[in-house]
């Protein structure tokens, strides 16, 4: 069972995640600053919220981009750095991992079928 203390430092790294996912985010920076060892805060976060912390920003960084490229105001590129990856190839790789399907090609498909990808 996790303390009220520990329970508020975690939502506090979430909300550090969310509105930083287009910083370098990964569990050798943000353990540091939240004073908390890479094991505690991988252990924790795991327990708290269900999934691995890696796992959680990647899956925020991906939700984020659908909602961008539905929002069709921002390019590819564009999307990839405000997603927080400094090459568009990585985040193309990652996000057709993700979906299955090439941000290219997603809100073009998603015109046709949103349903898949909710």
């Amino acid at each position: 069972m996790l303390l009220q203390s520990d329970r508020e430092r975690l939502e506090q790294i979430k909300a550090y995640i969310l509105k930083n996912l287009n910083a370098d985010l990964n569990i050798k920076i943000l353990s540091p600053m939240f004073n908390l060892s890479i094991p505690t805060l991988r252990r924790q976060f795991q327990k708290y919220f269900q999934i691995p912390i890696y796992r959680y920003i990647s899956r925020e960084r991906m939700e984020y981009a659908k909602r961008l490229l539905l929002g069709y105001t921002h390019t590819i590129n564009e999307i990839s750095e405000l997603v927080g990856y400094s090459e568009p190839s990585s985040f193309t790789h990652a996000f057709t991992n993700y979906f299955g399907v090439a941000p290219s090609r997603f809100s073009l498909k998603s015109d046709f079928d949103q349903s898949n990808y909710y």
